[in-house]
This record gives C-alpha cells, structure tokens and sequence, in this order.
C-alpha cells in the first residue's frame, strides 16, 4: 500500500487487460487484474501462459452461459462432448424414446419424441437418425448438432 491506492482501486496507469500483472504494491510478484479492481489474488511465480485460443478465458474471467435445446440462439456454439457413435446407437435402439436427442443437448426435442411415442413416429425417425449419425462424419455431425468440433 505504499503507492497510496486502496487495495481493489484501479492503478494510475488504467487500461490493463484482465491478467495477472505485476503487484503495484510489492506484496507479491504477480496480483490479479479483473479489468476493473486488483484482487487479493497474488502468485510468487511467473504467470501462467494464457490458455489457446478456442479455450474458455482465464481464471476470474467471466464465463458464457452454456444454453442448449430450443433456447439454443442461432450459430451459438456448444463445446464438443458428444460422440457420433454413442448418438447413433441411442438412435438406433432407443430412439422411438428420444432418448439420442437427451443424449445430444436437445432436451426439448427429446420431450417431443416422448410425447408422440405412442404414434411409432420417433421410432421411425429414430432409425433415420441413426443410420445418418453413422454415416456422417465427425464434423458434419457436430456442424449438424450444432456443437464446436476441433479435431
């Protein structure tokens, strides 16, 4: 506190990104930079490199919310955590119940499918789905389920 700013004051200098920076007021080598405030959060080490590009933002960066089925927005982008296989098997097998589509991030249509199941529809659509998923590449499949691919 030597330089005479509070502790969660923004320096004099301004405009720094958020990161880890060095402290201002010598406690620490390293203090945390939320883009508004110094934090409390101090390191002895040299930072960590950011994390590549594609990744989500760096400790105490404000995270995107993760929104799936219908209230999925238009080209949003889910992280990849669904295997083509395992999608087409449930398809395959237990697609009459929607159960692909839970499987898929899609709760609201897998509801569909429940409430219609009775009309053999979902069934049949089911194993449409599946032989699809089969024959679709990895990428195609997550361009299609609109999930983020990196291969």
């Amino acid at each position: 506190m030597s330089q005479g700013f509070e502790m969660h004051q923004a320096p004099g200098t301004g405009g720094h990104p958020p990161g880890w920076h060095p402290d201002p007021w010598g406690q620490a080598e390293f203090r945390w930079w939320d883009g508004g405030r110094w934090t409390d959060q101090t390191q002895s080490s040299t930072p960590p490199p950011p994390p590549p590009s594609g990744y989500p933002p760096s400790f105490g960066a404000p995270q995107p919310l993760r929104q799936t089925g219908f209230y999925q927005p238009a080209g949003a982008v889910v992280p990849y955590d669904v295997n083509r296989v395992v999608a087409a098997l449930l398809a395959l097998f237990l697609g009459g119940l929607g159960i692909h589509k839970f499987y898929c991030k899609k709760p609201g249509l897998g509801i569909l499918y429940l409430l219609f199941v009775w009309t053999f529809i979902p069934a049949i659509l089911g194993l449409i789905e599946g032989i699809i998923y089969l024959v679709q590449d990895d990428a195609k499949f997550a361009r299609a389920q609109g999930l983020a691919y990196a291969p």
